[in-house]
């Protein structure tokens, strides 16, 4: 069993197979028999940008939930700014009415990295990839072109100086 399986009824089949009949025809009677398994419990807690406290967020995220006896993966979706205000050990505590933690994580949204588009990385000069940077982070126009005439200057000493 696995958290694959987390909402499935756990239990038992029991088969009555006719002995005389041709093979897969044997098939007499099939009983499933549900059982009171341990539950799997997969808690979920979304920390929002700029919660001054994650971890309260967090263990009252576990609050909502019967995790008495339980096993529990907690997944914390948090900011790179929170990931760092969250206190582990009274995460942990609040969890420790379950029969077992099998993973507590912390899924940090990272800010996605622009690519260059394929194809054009050869040939391509730093004052270009620059330009392309300045481009993904929506510069305003004046600010990007001061900024790419103080790059050329820095360029053409490093060139004077080598």
């Amino acid at each position: 069993m696995d958290f694959t399986e987390e909402k499935d009824v756990k239990g038992f089949g029991v088969v009555e197979l006719d002995e005389s009949a041709t093979p897969g025809r044997r098939l007499k009677d099939f009983q499933f028999h549900p059982v009171a398994a341990r539950p799997f419990l997969t808690i979920d807690s979304y920390v929002p940008d700029g919660e001054l406290d994650p971890t309260s967020r967090v263990i009252a995220d576990v609050g909502r939930h019967d995790v008495a006896d339980a096993i529990v993966r907690l997944r914390i979706h948090v900011s790179p700014e929170s990931e760092s205000l969250l206190r582990d050990g009274e995460i942990h505590r609040s969890l420790e009415s379950a029969h077992h933690i099998a993973s507590v994580t912390r899924e940090v949204a990272r800010e996605r990295r622009t690519r260059i588009p394929a194809g054009t990385e050869e040939g391509l000069t730093p004052l270009k990839a620059l330009s392309l940077y300045f481009d993904s982070r929506n510069l305003e126009a004046g600010r990007k072109d001061k900024l790419m005439l103080y790059a050329k200057e820095l360029l053409e000493r490093a060139d004077e100086i080598s």
